[in-house]
């Protein structure tokens, strides 16, 4: 398993619909800390920046990463034939192996059908390209569906980009998620979770946790993952994200956003060195 971090890591760093810092970090910045972190790959997803470039400016960003010694993965929402042969595009000027997908999309809300004729039909101009779809499960869409579409389309192009809290949303324990979908997986987006009751004792909230100290089982998603590690000759992406909370103001929000990325990273390499040496 290859260790990595996603741009959601840096959601707050980056800015948001709803927040934006006086000094957003770009692309460059970001590969540049994700080699800092030693993490060799970085997956950029629904990034404003790379959208607005053009084929020559991903290219310098391909090549920036390439001498951080990072290689990059990319990502959309929205699973749409213009969509999906776009990033394609990209995936190709980054000289990206993923493109990772969120099926909806504001606006843009495909029924199983659609999406299975839409993966079918750029499903051999991926696979020519060496590029695999890695489906995310995500807040609005079943695992039985995520996992009917790829077994539908059938193409070693299109798997799944698990995450191990995301399907909460949707009324699955990461357990039954992990169960589905694991053995599609392409890549990780690792993240630990705790569910904690309402400060006035009105139900209870999920919320995000530094790795290991939640709920998520890590020892048994790492054992679920294996088959799939093996399939992609150990190089499956295990890509670090975060869910943290806006803190009182944005020096502490971007702090906070910041120590959690190096604990969860320096937590991970941890977790899959002794993962590894309890499998050997």
């Amino acid at each position: 398993m290859e260790l990595g971090i996603g741009s959601y890591a840096y959601r707050w760093a980056v800015g948001t619909d709803a927040f934006s810092p006086s000094e957003p970090m770009r692309l460059n910045t970001m590969v540049e800390e994700t080699a800092t972190l030693g993490c060799m790959l970085l997956q950029i997803a629904d990034s404003k920046e790379l959208e607005a470039m053009d084929a020559g400016q991903r290219r310098r960003l391909r090549d920036h990463a390439a001498r951080a010694g990072v290689r990059l993965q990319t990502g959309t929402s929205g699973c749409t034939p213009d969509q999906m042969v776009r990033h394609l595009e990209i995936a190709r000027d980054l000289d990206a192996d993923v493109v990772r997908v969120v099926l909806d999309a504001d606006g843009v809300n495909p029924t199983q059908r659609e999406v299975e004729a839409t993966l079918g039909a750029v499903a051999p101009s991926y696979a020519a390209a060496g590029v695999t779809v890695a489906i995310e499960n995500h807040f609005l869409t079943p695992s039985t569906e995520i996992d009917a579409i790829v077994r539908t389309v059938a193409s070693p192009a299109v798997g799944v980009c698990l995450d191990t809290a995301n399907s909460i949303m949707v009324h699955e324990w990461p357990d039954y998620t992990i169960g589905m979908l694991a053995p599609h997986a392409v890549n990780l987006h690792l993240k630990d979770y705790a569910v904690v009751p309402d400060e006035n004792g009105v139900g209870g909230h999920v919320v995000g946790r530094r790795l290991g100290d939640g709920l998520l089982g890590i020892s048994a998603l790492l054992d679920a993952l294996a088959a799939a590690d093996a399939r992609m000759g150990g190089r499956l992406g295990v890509i670090i994200e975060q869910w943290l909370p806006f803190g009182p103001d944005e020096l502490a929000t971007l702090g906070a956003e910041r120590a959690g990325r190096e604990a969860n990273v320096l937590l991970a390499r941890a977790i899959l060195d002794a993962h590894t040496q309890t499998a050997s």
